[in-house]
């Protein structure tokens, strides 16, 4: 792999500065333990520098890169060591060995992560060692026990990483909504306010929420025993659905329980203004009963010249005289005309009626 590419990596997942881990620290103590030797170490190579994992004996939390012995060892992908370092060319002349701690003999297994070589988990001792093959397969060991762990870290930092990124997405999407959701622990602590939750308290307290405000600090005065009995409730396991008006505005509240295991932990209050809705209904309701008086008032006046054509249908059907049935026909004809005049008045009012309030009407 290209180096570039390699400190890149060591840094993107970030394998190197990370915080310490028991788990690396209890394999360089066992290392340490079990082959009688004076340090170990779990290194990272920089451009610069050997950054320490974990190490034991050796006191430092990391040396320049040219001190290292492991400055190449990284590269290789097989087991590498150093019998004595005062008979080694390079070695030698290396001031761990030349200085204290006076190091002599130096083994070390390559770290490998998803193909990139970062570095080694390494044996030191200040005297001369041979290591038989049972010796280097169990050190083997060890160094896979390595490689694993750091996967199993930067698994755990990705999926962290991932869970993160998501819940940002959402808190976004939390914020988009003019609908106020808030979430409030047990104790009535804010626990999360949603933009338009900040917002609303802004306008009726000219402050915004910290978290873990007392919600009851963002309730006005006048509400807050019975927003203090819907608590209760909540966390009895009891959902509660009202609407109230707040400054002239109608808002639908729904609290709900939030669970862990069987127990509630707390209470979300999602909270949406149904001004609008309630403005429309009402002016629906108003139509209906204005439709309402429409007929009930003009049936009582359709009925009198509808009863008169019906009368003077009967008294045509019995009567012989010619002029009479002129008469009644000319009265027939004016009643029907005053029939007609009332029919077009009712439609005219109705569609003046639904005409001024079109706007009201939901949308369908």
């Amino acid at each position: 792999m290209p180096e570039p590419d390699r400190l890149l990596f060591i840094r993107e997942r970030e394998v190197i500065d990370s915080p310490r881990n028991q788990k690396f620290d209890f394999i360089t103590k066992m290392v340490t333990s079990i082959f009688g030797a004076f340090g170990s170490t779990i290194s990272i190579v920089d451009h610069t520098r050997i950054w320490f994992k974990s190490e034991f004996g050796l006191g430092a939390n990391e040396i320049p890169l040219e001190l290292g012995l492991c400055g190449s060892a990284y590269k290789y992908d097989e087991f590498y060591y150093i019998e004595d370092a005062l008979n080694h060319e390079i070695a030698k002349c290396n001031s761990l060995v030349t200085h204290a701690p006076y190091l002599r003999f130096y083994a070390a297994i390559p770290i490998k992560i998803r193909g990139y070589h970062v570095g080694t988990l390494s044996l030191l001792d200040t005297k001369p060692r041979i290591l038989n093959s049972r010796d280097v397969e169990l050190f083997e060991q060890f160094g896979n026990m390595v490689n694993v762990l750091f996967e199993e870290e930067i698994n755990s930092k990705e999926n962290i990483h991932s869970l993160e990124n998501r819940l940002q997405t959402f808190r976004k999407f939390l914020d988009s909504t003019n609908e106020i959701i808030t979430y409030v622990d047990r104790n009535l602590k804010l626990q999360y306010i949603n933009q338009a939750g900040k917002n609303i308290t802004n306008y009726f307290f000219k402050r915004s929420p910290d978290l873990g405000d007392n919600c009851f600090d963002y309730i006005l005065p006048e509400n807050k025993a019975e927003f203090k009995r819907y608590f209760n409730l909540v966390m009895d396991g009891i959902p509660q659905h009202f609407e109230k008006y707040l400054d002239g505005v109608c808002y639908n509240f729904e609290m709900s329980p939030v669970y862990e295991k069987d127990q509630v932990m707390g209470v979300v209050f999602y909270v949406r203004d149904i001004s609008d809705k309630m403005f429309k209904t009402t002016q629906l309701i108003n139509i209906n009963q204005l439709l309402k008086e429409i007929v009930w008032k003009q049936s009582h006046v359709v009925r009198k010249p509808l009863a008169n054509i019906l009368g003077l249908i009967s008294i045509l059907d019995s009567s012989k005289d010619e002029k009479v049935q002129k008469q009644i026909k000319e009265r027939i004809m004016s009643s029907a005309d005053e029939l007609d005049t009332i029919i077009h008045q009712v439609i005219k009012e109705s569609e003046g009626l639904l005409g001024e309030n079109d706007a009201m009407l939901p949308d369908s």
